[in-house]
């Protein structure tokens, strides 16, 4: 079959974000202990880090790192891993049934980013936190001293700031297995208090909502109130969010491609771009503008919700491609990505006391990484069409 590719180099559609090739972060499935974090492996840093893996993730240039969570930040209180590690609880964590030693913290986080250049992406607790709370993780990490958090961040021995331009306002609130799960409406209105205090600290920080991609009404909800149209009080900085997430796994948990055979499964770049598409269509119908600078954030993704080892494949590393070319294509609307997880779990880094397994998708992203541009061109194909049909997803029912 022979196919004819247009490129006019003299025409840009759009401008591509490097954010779309961030990572994420855990205290789940070997992705922190055990995974990027082990202090007794003979591959630890003077930190606890382990130096094979932070040298992989320099060399996908992994632009940003989202922390804590996922289920996990929904039961986490930040307190309980700052200071000397000696005096920090063990806690019950709720999302993955397990013990928590938090030997693993916000500056452990911070580290890790410096480590690997890294920009830093935290998400804060709506689940059993508070607002205040949230306010003071801000000030932490962001303040510059005279107030109580900022100092004891000095006092920890971290003089200057950590600078966390980059926070997300809860983890999927829409679901019924997250601690603390809300309605459309009710999390509308608590992201309202939460993403109003922490701009009182710092109105510079950018602030990612909860979307629910599958659920126009849920996201109309969220950028109705979170608009700053809309809102019964604006903080300094304009809009409260600059931005509303989606998570997708496409593979496994009953998802939408669970039992699909190799031709269907190559349409999911085409499933996650209609999805991307209409979360933005309820961002300019809830902002009653076209232009509402609000993007769309896919802080979760991955091809498998979950592996048995089968999986790492070349055929899954094509399908990640497929994947992240939908958000070159819609880098209007998306401007940031963390793809769940590089290291452990569902990743392509696996690692043994020995070294590590290095999947095929690693280098795909690799690839991607070392000649990928900055500037989307407008290009056009001629090749025989091929119709194939997309599965629907019904997994979600309406929170709204």
């Amino acid at each position: 079959m022979k196919a004819n590719i247009t490129i006019d180099s003299s025409k840009k559609a759009g401008e591509i974000d490097r954010k779309i090739f961030g990572h994420f972060m855990e205290h789940a499935f070997g992705n922190i202990y055990g995974g990027v974090y082990d202090p007794e492996s003979r591959f630890a840093d003077e930190d606890g880090f382990r130096t094979d893996v932070i040298e992989l993730l320099k060399e996908v240039k992994v632009p940003v790192l989202r922390y804590p969570g996922g289920n996990f930040v929904s039961s986490y209180h930040w307190e309980d891993g700052i200071g000397p590690k000696e005096n920090r609880p063990k806690k019950f964590d709720f999302a993955w049934g397990a013990s928590e030693s938090n030997q693993f913290g916000t500056a452990d986080f911070i580290k890790l980013c410096r480590k690997t250049g890294a920009e830093p992406l935290i998400c804060v607790n709506m689940g059993s936190g508070t607002a205040e709370e949230a306010m003071n993780w801000v000030e932490y990490c962001n303040g510059s001293g005279g107030t109580y958090y900022a100092d004891l961040r000095k006092s920890h021995g971290y003089e200057e700031p950590f600078h966390v331009k980059y926070w997300c306002l809860g983890n999927e609130m829409y679901a019924q297995w997250q601690f603390g799960a809300l309605n459309a409406d009710d999390y509308a209105k608590e992201a309202v208090h939460f993403a109003y205090a922490m701009k009182r600290v710092d109105p510079s920080i950018k602030l990612t909502a909860v979307g629910l991609e599958t659920d126009p009404v849920w996201n109309y909800k969220t950028v109705e109130k979170l608009n700053v149209r809309q809102a019964p009080y604006a903080p300094e900085a304009g809009e409260y969010i600059d931005y509303i997430s989606a998570h997708y796994y496409p593979i496994g948990n009953d998802s939408a491609y669970a039992n699909s055979d190799y031709r269907t499964r190559m349409t999911m770049g085409e499933f996650f771009h209609e999805r991307t598409i209409l979360m933005r269509h309820a961002i300019e119908n809830a902002a009653d503008d076209s232009e509402c600078p609000i993007k769309v954030v896919w802080d979760e993704w991955n091809p498998m919700g979950e592996r048995d080892g089968s999986e790492f494949t070349l055929e899954m590393a094509l399908w990640s491609s497929t994947i992240l070319n939908s958000f070159i294509r819609d880098s209007k609307y998306v401007e940031m990505a963390n793809y769940t997880f590089f290291v452990g779990g569902n990743g392509p880094i696996q690692v043994t006391e020995k070294g590590m397994l290095i999947q095929p998708e690693f280098y795909m992203m690799k690839l991607y990484a070392d000649h990928l541009g900055d500037s989307l061109l407008e290009s056009w194909n001629d090749v025989e069409k091929v119709t194939i049909d997309m599965p629907v997803d019904h997994r979600w029912p309406k929170y709204g």
